[in-house]
C-alpha cells in the first residue's frame, strides 16, 4: 500500500499508460482507412478518398520499416552477436543484410496485397456493381446515394479473413522461390 501511495505522491508517469504512446496499439486500424474511404467513394469527393489511401500508405510504410527494424535488431542477427572469423566477416554481414532486405520485401508484399490491393478490388467493385445493378433503380434518394456505401462498409469486417491465406502464399513464395543471395566471395 505504501508503494502505491509513494507512486501517487511522486506523480510517476508510465509511458505506456500515461502518454499518447498508449494509442500505438491501435495504429493497425489505420490500414483500414483506405477501405472506409473506398466505401464512401460514391458520396465523398475524390480528394478525400485519395487522402484515405495516403493515410493507409503511411501506415503500410511504417509497418514495413518497423518489421525491418525488428528483424535487424534480433539477437544473433546483429554484427555484435555473431561469432566471426576474419575470413567470414564480410560474408556474415552480407547474409544479415540480405536477410533483412528479404524481410522488408516480404512485409511490403504482404501490405501491398492484403492491405491495399485486395480491399481495393473487393470494395471498389462492390460499390460500383451495387450502385449500378441494385441501387440505381431505387426511388428513395437517400437509399440510392448511401446504399452502396453501407454494403461496402458491411464487407470490411470480413477482409481480415484473407490475411491468413495471403500470408501463407507469400511465405510459400519466399521459402520455395526466393533465394537469399550469396556473397560474391562465398566459396
Amino acid at each position: 500500500m505504501e508503494l502505491v501511495e509513494r507512486e501517487i505522491e511522486e506523480d510517476l508517469i508510465l509511458p505506456l499508460r500515461d502518454t499518447a504512446a498508449r494509442f500505438a496499439g491501435y495504429a493497425h486500424y489505420l490500414a483500414y482507412s483506405s477501405d472506409v474511404g473506398e466505401s464512401f467513394r460514391a458520396v465523398l469527393p475524390a480528394t478525400a478518398v485519395r487522402a484515405t489511401y495516403g493515410v493507409a500508405g503511411l501506415y503500410m510504410l511504417g509497418d514495413v520499416f518497423y518489421n525491418g527494424y525488428v528483424e535487424s535488431h534480433k539477437p544473433g542477427c546483429t554484427p555484435t552477436h555473431i561469432k566471426r572469423t576474419p575470413a567470414s566477416r564480410g560474408r556474415d554481414e552480407f547474409r544479415d543484410f540480405a536477410f533483412g532486405r528479404l524481410t522488408l520485401a516480404h512485409s511490403a508484399l504482404f501490405q501491398f496485397l492484403a492491405s491495399l490491393t485486395l480491399p481495393f478490388l473487393v470494395i471498389h467493385n462492390t460499390v460500383h456493381l451495387s450502385e449500378k445493378y441494385v441501387f440505381q433503380t431505387m426511388s428513395n434518394v437517400v437509399v440510392r446515394r448511401w446504399g452502396p456505401s453501407v454494403v461496402a462498409l458491411s464487407i470490411i469486417p470480413g477482409l481480415p479473413l484473407a490475411d491468413g491465406p495471403i500470408e501463407s502464399a507469400i511465405d510459400y513464395l519466399f521459402e520455395h522461390r526466393v533465394r537469399c543471395p550469396k556473397h560474391p566471395a562465398a566459396e
